[in-house]
């Protein structure tokens, strides 16, 4: 499952945003309209008289200048309003990066389930030949998700979108007491779409399938500009997967793995993933059988990590060595629980730490590399 570690602050502002998004009645889609003709721009150009007018005495960092913005909706330019807006979504402007919040049906009307934002980034000055890198999220997340991981690769030298897709229910939710091949076309049928079907109230439309997503999105980000050559991680109307690295959380990690089986893709980068199994002769549980096949991505471009107190870690173990990832490319994070996350009730509060804790920041640095 995907986790995110936030504050009570967090909280707070999140809550402050929503409430003012229902009050105003903006949508992801007037977001969007707005966007043509507002510009969007950092919080201190585009809210500068409200900060002065209204803040002027509230403490920077945590979001509580947003959340003292958001707190005066009625009274706000336009320009700041697109600002809080975006912001409630995670799609703030930032200084010296690109950001754009897009819709998935925006793209392509077909899509009509998880629907929510596809999120792309990257820093203005890297070059169009950029290599892409694609995070998928885990279950229950939804872009942006990461975004200190996502900034991290942003920083060095990706393109980086973080795309939605059909993420409930998850697949070590539906398939450990069905058939072992299950785990393998369950996930196949929500990356590809291509004739397999798992059970009717799940099936994905075959527009709403992650390859898809993620081509309409390129085609879509093309068409606005194509200064950006966005249409070069395109080939032959499929991504171009050598230019495309891969990162997941949790399922999100299983999709990018089987992608990372089935193609030839730059890297793949998983957290807490695969640990897809069958349960066999009473409650042992054994992996499922796609996780050993062969790989058309070769072993030195697979990076992985999961901590060793998480529910599964012993399953990731095993599953990391079937996938063949070089010891050297897999780290097992072993710090304790943040303060902030002690007092919480979750049954698996360690999945996830090694995607979002400062703490493990210079493995997933190892992680990404740089992009050529």
């Amino acid at each position: 499952m995907h986790r995110r570690l936030i504050s009570s602050d967090m909280t707070a502002l999140l809550l402050a945003q929503t409430m003012w998004l229902l009050l105003a009645g903006v949508t992801l889609g007037q977001v969007a309209k707005n966007q043509e003709t507002v510009a969007a721009a950092p919080m201190s150009a585009a809210c500068a008289p409200e900060l002065q007018q209204f803040c002027s005495d509230v403490q920077t960092g945590q979001g509580r200048l947003v959340q003292c913005l958001a707190g005066h909706a009625g009274e706000l330019t336009a320009a700041c309003k697109l600002f809080v807006t975006q912001a409630g979504q995670g799609c703030a402007p930032e200084a010296k990066r690109s950001v754009q919040c897009i819709k998935p049906s925006d793209t392509d009307p077909a899509i009509k389930r998880f629907d929510r934002v596809d999120y792309v980034l990257f820093n203005q000055a890297t070059p169009s030949t950029a290599n892409l890198l694609v995070f998928l999220p885990g279950t229950f997340g939804k872009p942006p998700g990461p975004t200190a991981f996502l900034h991290a690769a942003a920083d060095a030298g990706y393109r980086v979108i973080s795309l939605d897709y059909n993420d409930e229910p998850a697949v070590a939710v539906f398939c450990p007491r069905k058939p072992a091949a299950c785990s393998g076309n369950f996930r196949r049928m929500r990356i590809y779409g291509d004739g397999i079907s798992i059970d009717p109230s799940l099936d994905n439309t075959k527009a709403e399938t992650i390859v898809n997503r993620l081509v309409k999105l390129l085609t879509y980000l093309d068409s606005r500009d194509p200064q950006q050559n966005w249409s070069a991680y395109l080939e032959g109307g499929s991504p171009n997967w050598s230019r495309i690295v891969l990162a997941g959380q949790s399922q999100g990690a299983g999709m990018a793995a089987y992608i990372a089986k089935e193609e030839l893709v730059g890297r793949v980068i998983l957290f807490s993933s695969p640990w897809d199994f069958v349960v066999s002769n009473g409650n042992a549980r054994i992996l499922a059988p796609w996780i050993a096949t062969p790989a058309k991505t070769p072993p030195e471009r697979w990076f992985g990590g999961y901590h060793q107190r998480e529910n599964e870690a012993s399953l990731l173990a095993k599953s990391y060595a079937a996938l063949r990832i070089p010891p050297q490319n897999i780290r097992v994070f072993k710090g304790d629980l943040p303060a902030s996350e002690k007092a919480k009730q979750d049954a698996n509060p360690f999945h996830g730490l090694g995607l979002y804790d400062p703490a493990y920041e210079p493995d997933r640095a190892i992680f990404l590399g740089r992009s050529p």
